[in-house]
């Protein structure tokens, strides 16, 4: 069992035995996916997870991104521009940028946990009250969040993406009221 979950390697032969592994991320991923579903966590824990996480992310992003991760949000950026008309392109588009924000703070926690939890951000962002209006919305305040990446300010990046993750908790809270 522990061998199918990657924690255990065995070989065979002379030097051959049982070894403990380093557990991958994926290992974690699964294992909070589980943990989240069998919680059955409400929209505003995942929202509070989500604050937690993404804004020290974009925090650290502004630091810590390489010139291709910061070509990588851009173009995410672009994505969800041209997907304004479209709710389920622009669903993917909104959390593949989530994603690539994520990813450019190059901390491997932070991106395990994100990944963790990108079905039940995916089921939050499915909703009715995402209309064109607030999509319009989300793509500027992601191109000011980019600006501040790019920048390399951090305290700009975290505020921008604390006010982000604050609005749409208060679409999310009214819709559920």
């Amino acid at each position: 069992m522990l061998e199918g979950q990657g924690l255990l390697e065995v070989r065979r032969g002379r030097n051959g035995g049982s070894y403990v592994s380093n557990p991958s991320s994926h290992f974690f991923v699964q294992s909070l996916d589980l943990f989240i579903k069998g919680q059955e966590a409400s929209l505003i824990d995942l929202l509070l997870a989500r604050e937690a996480i993404e804004c020290a992310a974009a925090g650290q992003a502004a630091v810590m991104h390489t010139p291709e991760q910061l070509e990588n949000l851009r173009q995410r950026s672009v994505d969800c521009s041209e997907a304004l008309n479209d709710v389920t392109a622009f669903v993917q588009a909104n959390l593949e940028w989530h994603q690539a924000l994520v990813e450019a703070s190059n901390n491997p926690l932070f991106i395990a946990f994100m990944a963790s939890i990108w079905p039940a951000i995916r089921t939050a962002t499915e909703r009715e009250e995402f209309d064109l209006r607030i999509r319009k919305i989300v793509v500027g305040i992601h191109w000011h969040i980019f600006l501040a990446v790019e920048k390399r300010d951090p305290e700009a990046a975290r505020r921008r993406m604390t006010r982000h993750l604050s609005a749409y908790g208060d679409v999310l809270k009214s819709a559920v009221a």
